[in-house]
């Protein structure tokens, strides 16, 4: 069997799931004797509505399809980078995170834009704020990068913050909106600070807009 995105499997027969979404060229050679036959057949794959991640452990490079996608307790990119291309909606069901370099080096580039931006907010029909954790950034982020990205409706948990950094980790973000949260809306614990925040709106916060160490102010 060639499935068309370079894996070859030797099998009478066989189930295979495809990463991505597109158009797959399926090639299937059978052999007896001296004989060989062999027929090619091009299939669509598309992408589910909601692409649901329960539990999640990133171990390599990854680039996820623009689309919605459901967080079930948690995403933790453990090696590797994550990019979350523009447009994308991350749905948080309640208690859900998003976990980056907090057991060894690893990275998430979300990278949205002013027409596409992308939304991390709750999975509710009805949310309100604390409708789910945080997104956090450990001390073993190789590279944390938010552009015209939107989080909303979080900041419950154990750090009561919808974005946290900890441990010395940084991040940066740019042109981001951060609403509607429990508590605080950015925790910057021990000694973490910004790559870079610019341009950023802070809105409908029930608690700090930021809380941070005062040495590490002057990296807003």
């Amino acid at each position: 069997w060639y499935m068309g995105d370079g894996t070859v499997v030797s099998l009478v027969s066989h189930n295979y799931s495809y990463p991505r979404s597109g158009d797959y060229t399926i090639s299937v050679v059978a052999y007896k004797n001296d004989k060989r036959d062999s027929t090619t057949k091009l299939v669509k794959v598309t992408k589910p509505a909601v692409i649901l991640h329960t539990q999640e452990a990133i171990f390599k490079d990854v680039v996820w399809d623009e689309g919605i996608h459901e967080i079930e307790g948690f995403v933790s990119v453990v090696e590797g980078t994550l990019t979350i291309p523009p447009g994308t909606t991350i749905l948080m069901r309640p208690g859900a995170s998003f976990q980056v370099g907090t057991q060894s080096p690893s990275g998430l580039i979300a990278v949205g834009t002013a027409e596409k931006p992308i939304t991390f907010t709750s999975s509710l029909a009805s949310p309100t704020p604390g409708s789910w954790n945080h997104v956090i950034v450990g001390q073993y982020k190789t590279q944390a990068t938010f552009k015209h990205c939107i989080f909303e409706y979080g900041g419950s948990g154990p750090y009561s913050a919808m974005m946290v950094a900890q441990y010395a980790a940084s991040f940066s973000a740019e042109n981001c909106t951060f609403r509607k949260a429990t508590n605080n809306a950015i925790l910057l614990r021990d000694l973490s600070f910004f790559d870079l925040f610019q341009n950023n709106i802070i809105s409908d916060i029930q608690g700090y807009a930021i809380k941070m160490n005062p040495f590490k102010v002057p990296t807003i």
